[in-house]
């Protein structure tokens, strides 16, 4: 529509420790861009994933209606959330392509660590200092 902003889920995002770059992350795809970026960083901040475990865990999104979820969550969640009343699609791809595809780059104790999302074709580098 004219003289409407173009909505958009880009979220480059630099988290720092001890006012130091700790990890780099970002993604291309459109639509589930925010919701891929963000359960990423939960995956390591709140569990301990590594960069390559936190872009390669099993993925859900929603923007209200429906729940999309990967083949690869748990049918008893997906049941769960249809008992709750949520609409959900379950995925016929264990690694859905049409999500993002999570860049993860993370700085350790000086070592370098990447994660390349194994939804699509890309890759990452470990450097050690």
């Amino acid at each position: 529509m004219p003289g409407k902003a173009r909505a958009s889920a880009v979220s480059p995002t630099i988290i720092l420790r001890d006012g130091d770059p700790w990890i780099v992350i970002g993604a291309p795809g459109g639509w589930s861009i925010s919701s891929a970026v963000a359960q990423t960083i939960s995956n390591i901040v709140d569990f301990g994933m590594s960069p390559v475990e936190a872009v390669s865990a099993p993925r859900l999104h929603s923007e209200g209606r429906p729940v999309y979820a990967e083949l690869r969550v748990p049918r008893r969640v997906v049941g769960e959330l249809r008992r709750r009343g949520m609409e959900v699609v379950h995925s016929n791809h264990n690694y859905e392509p049409a999500f993002a595809s999570v860049q993860v780059a993370m700085a350790e104790n000086g070592v370098f660590r990447g994660g390349a999302d194994p939804r699509r074709l890309s890759g990452a580098v470990a450097i050690a200092r």
